[in-house]
């Protein structure tokens, strides 16, 4: 594990118990945005990369979605067992994500990228994991990356891009799609 992804998993495991304490309004306002703009699937498999405690879980509530919750950090993971046992929690590094391909109904990684060593080996991995005519969600903090930039790096990797705009908080947001 390199550097950056030992000190980034450090800092989240040494926090995970006031995480949701310290972000959940802020995350919580990011997903009412999002899927005001994009209507959430019914039914499938949701996949949160850097999912850590599961706040998209708590925003989906009792929707009856399976859905799997990735992290790099393993005590962000047990918080949100804690608080929800039925959602899906891998440890996983998001530039390997151990998910076969095409499974994914809906992929949302939600302020997240400016954490990676790699981010275009994480959208890499996204755009594998989903199926076909589906989406892919994604904000990045604007004061770190350039939204044109992106854009160019996720139609590289093959997806369409479908929508971008800044949110109304910190990040611009992407939504794309694999034909």
């Amino acid at each position: 594990m390199s550097n950056k992804k030992y000190d980034v998993r450090h800092k989240y495991d040494s926090t995970a118990d006031r995480y949701d304490t310290r972000y959940s309004d802020i995350q919580m306002q990011k997903y009412f945005e999002i899927f005001s703009e994009i209507k959430l699937v019914k039914s499938g498999t949701i996949i949160d990369v850097g999912g850590g405690t599961g706040l998209f879980l708590d925003y989906l509530q009792s929707k009856k979605l399976t859905t799997v919750i990735t992290d790099i950090s393993v005590e962000m993971l047990k918080e949100g067992r804690k608080k929800n046992p039925h959602g899906f929690f891998v440890c996983a590094d998001s530039e390997y994500l151990p998910l076969r391909k095409n499974i994914g109904d809906l992929i949302t990684c939600i302020s997240v990228i400016q954490n990676l060593e790699n981010p275009q080996k994480t959208l890499e991995e996204c755009y594998f994991i989903i199926k076909k005519d589906k989406h892919f969600v994604f904000t990045a903090l604007k004061k770190l990356f350039d939204l044109e930039k992106l854009c160019k790096i996720v139609e590289k990797i093959g997806f369409n891009i479908i929508k971008t705009w800044l949110l109304s908080l910190e990040d611009i947001t992407i939504i794309a799609g694999k034909e």
